[in-house]
């Protein structure tokens, strides 16, 4: 039991040295679109691979609340050591892989919307 614990903590000890990398986007990077949604679930298709499902912020004329809806078109594939958002690595290195992120090349985006349309966060949003 102690060494499966100690591997746990060498895992976790890796991962907050690397975190810059670990992390699908940089620390500053908010879109307001996504405030207080829940978090994005992962899907797999033969055809697309991973992908994050999409999801668009409504709010109940009712109650004047939020609420997120699943919409097949924001799907976002996912990628592994994807390019994204550059960040320095350890405040030395300049670079922008990420271990697990959007593949923005894979990404058909429609006309009239950008790349910052499409989000995808595992935990929840920022508040």
């Amino acid at each position: 039991m102690a060494v499966g614990a100690l591997f746990i903590l060498i895992a976790l000890d890796l991962a907050a040295l690397t975190a810059e990398f670990v992390a699908p986007q940089h620390k500053m990077r908010r879109n307001l679109a996504y405030a207080y949604s829940p978090p994005h679930a992962i899907g797999f298709s033969f055809k697309h691979g991973f992908y994050a499902k999409g999801m668009r912020q409504d709010t109940d004329p009712e109650t004047l609340r939020k609420r997120y809806t699943p919409d097949p078109t924001l799907d976002a594939p996912l990628g592994v050591f994807v390019r994204g958002d550059t960040y320095k690595f350890w405040g030395l290195i300049e670079w922008d892989r990420h271990l697990i992120g959007i593949n923005y090349n894979r990404l058909d985006i429609p006309e009239g919307m950008t790349r910052d349309d499409y989000g995808f966060h595992f935990l929840e949003g920022f508040r």
